[in-house]
């Protein structure tokens, strides 16, 4: 049996086809400057809920109010 086959691969690949639609969203999305994330709630071996966050981040320029 290949890698692509075993159990804890099909359950991974599950997981991705549910969050594909709003991971590509976050990544379309992404800032130029910053950081994107996702965190993913599992409940009894299954997703119920994702957090999706993307900051941006700046420089502030020394003497600036």
């Amino acid at each position: 049996m290949s890698a692509a086959g075993t159990p804890a691969a099909m359950k991974a690949r599950r997981y991705l086809d549910e969050i594909e639609h709003e991971l590509l969203r976050l990544l379309e999305n992404a800032p130029a400057f910053g950081s994107a994330g996702i965190t993913i709630t599992f409940h009894n071996s299954e997703i119920t809920s994702l957090d999706l966050a993307a900051s941006v981040k700046r420089r502030l320029q020394a003497g600036s109010r």
